[in-house]
Order: C-alpha cells, then sequence, then structure tokens
C-alpha cells in the first residue's frame, strides 16, 4: 500500500511549481517584453529544481543503498544536474523541451528507488504528480516559444 506524503511535502512540492507555472503565463499572457526573461527564468528554475531532485537521490543513496548499489545510484544523482545544464545553456525552445523530457525521464529512477526500498513508500506519489507539472510546465512553455 501507498502512504499518503506528508502535507508539509505536499504544500511545498506544489508550491514549487508555482515559479515554472509563473513563467509559463508570463509567455502566454504577458507582453513580449518579458518573454526572454521568462524564458531564462523558467530554464533556470528547471535545472536547479532538476539539481534539486538529483540531491534527493543522492542523498536516499548515501543513506540506503547498499554498498553494492551506492557509487552506480550516486552516479545516477548527478545525471539530472548535467542534463538540465546542457538544456540550460541551449536555451529557448529547444532547452525548454529538453527540460520537459528530462522530467519526465527521472520518473523512472523514482519508481526504481521506490521499489527497491530506498524512497519512501509515499515517494512516487509526490513525484509523479510534480515531475509531471515540471514536464508539462517546460513543454508549454517551449511551444509557445514556437
Amino acid at each position: 500500500m501507498t502512504a499518503s506524503p506528508p502535507r508539509a511535502a505536499l504544500w511545498l512540492g506544489y508550491a514549487g511549481l508555482l515559479p515554472a507555472a509563473a513563467a509559463a503565463a508570463v509567455l502566454a499572457f504577458g507582453p513580449e517584453r518579458l518573454a526572454a526573461t521568462a524564458v531564462a527564468a523558467h530554464l533556470i528554475y528547471a535545472a536547479i529544481i532538476a539539481s534539486f531532485i538529483g540531491g534527493a537521490w543522492w542523498g536516499l543513496a548515501s543513506a540506503r543503498a547498499d554498498a553494492a548499489m551506492q557509487p552506480r545510484l550516486l552516479a545516477i544523482s548527478v545525471v539530472p544536474s548535467l542534463i538540465a545544464w546542457g538544456q540550460a545553456m541551449v536555451g529557448g525552445s529547444v532547452g525548454l523541451v529538453g527540460m520537459g523530457i528530462l522530467f519526465a525521464a527521472l520518473l523512472p529512477i523514482d519508481t526504481r528507488l521506490t521499489q527497491g526500498g530506498l524512497a519512501p513508500s509515499w515517494w512516487l506519489a509526490l513525484r509523479v504528480p510534480l515531475s509531471v507539472g515540471m514536464a508539462l510546465l517546460a513543454l508549454a512553455s517551449g511551444l509557445l516559444l514556437g
């Protein structure tokens, strides 16, 4: 049985979608003069969140993985930061679409961490909507840029 995420994790997690949603809203409804700022803000924020997820994976691997799996999991945990940095450097609609793909691609690792007993039982109940939310917002922003 999957446990519900702690209330604080839910509130803080969903609040974490607000900067990406604000950037997408500026691209959709804001003045043209703010578009470049919104794109940069969205890319930077997405890179920060991807790095945060990688940091969470690092913590789970450090605290709970056995000696045989730990090096592999630690290596995997730096991948979101590196890919996100690359997408931020690419920039524009391509970078945003790449960020959307990255956030979708994080979910199989979250699933493995949960199934392997390294993540809390409520992990996926939190991670799925947040990763899907970040993915959709990044993709929407990328498409709005055209």
